[in-house]
């Protein structure tokens, strides 16, 4: 008799939270979380054209997983079109990170790894592929190589052809 009530009780919370899973698909919730991300594009559109002094052309807004800490957007850059800027927005704390200075670096990757290489292999390039994950904001242009590639772990990735 205990394990039917017990069942039975079981069986009505499990109803309950599946009924209140269904119930916010199309509520006014929804709503409210495109006004949000609406307000926050814009703020993470104005802090990159803030930060590079370069204007960005809005791609598209998305957290892959809506158990995501950040919100993710991506841009395009005059500098770099055809590449795709990720911008990141830190829900908890409203920090933004983004990948720009990966494709801003990769001239200056590709040249001071290529001399290094050349020691070793006389007739060789070394070709950079940007486009990361994004960095912290206390990475700049006047950055080292060497402290790029331990802020880019696992790695830089080159190839040496």
């Amino acid at each position: 008799m205990v394990e039917k009530i017990a069942i039975g009780i079981v069986s009505i919370i499990l109803m309950l939270g599946m009924c209140g899973c269904m119930s916010n698909s199309n509520d006014s919730k929804n709503k409210d979380v495109v006004k949000q991300e609406g307000s926050v594009k814009d703020m993470m559109t104005e802090h990159m054209r803030e930060k590079y002094n370069e204007e960005f052309e809005f791609v598209s807004i998305n957290t892959e997983v809506w158990t995501a800490p950040y919100t993710e957007m991506i841009v395009k850059s005059e500098k770099f079109p055809d590449h795709r800027i990720v911008v990141q927005r830190y829900k908890e704390t409203g920090a933004i990170v983004d990948n720009y200075m990966d494709f801003h670096m990769k001239e200056r990757i590709e040249k001071e790894l290529t001399e290094i290489v050349k020691e070793i292999y006389p007739k060789s390039k070394v070709f950079y592929r940007p486009g990361g994950r994004p960095v912290p904001n206390s990475v700049t242009p006047d950055i080292s190589i060497s402290e790029y590639s331990k802020i880019r772990l696992p790695g830089l990735p080159v190839t040496i052809w």
